[in-house]
């Protein structure tokens, strides 16, 4: 179980270095394969995803595969998106949640496969 949790760790750490955010989604489903409600995996991935974030940004950064400035004037409304989806997700019936989630991983597959 040890050596499964370390090849999880790593494989979200992964996509998201590789990705830029899929490693997120991979929590979640992970967390969830693992025994987890899905309101307590949607949480414990973003506390999982935050230091790796942090890292790939950082060495995106430092490589200029970002735009800072961009970024800042981003920050502070993905800050206040988060809050406000944290809010609602304590109102989800999970059932609602698994549905919602799949229903944007569905999406964003296809817009990915129609650019």
């Amino acid at each position: 179980m040890k050596f499964r949790k370390i090849l999880i760790g790593a494989i979200i750490g992964f996509l998201n270095g590789f990705f830029g955010a899929f490693g997120g989604v991979a929590a979640v489903i992970s967390l969830e394969k693992m025994g987890a409600e899905p309101k307590k995996a949607h949480g414990m991935a973003v506390a999982i995803i935050l230091p790796i974030a942090a890292v790939s940004a950082g060495y995106y950064f430092l490589r200029g595969y970002g735009n800072f400035s961009l970024a800042v004037k981003t920050i502070p409304f993905g800050i206040l998106g988060a809050l406000i989806g944290s809010i609602f997700l304590k109102k989800v019936p999970d059932r609602l949640l698994r549905g919602l989630f799949s229903i944007l991983m569905i999406y964003s597959a296809i817009v990915l496969i129609l650019r």
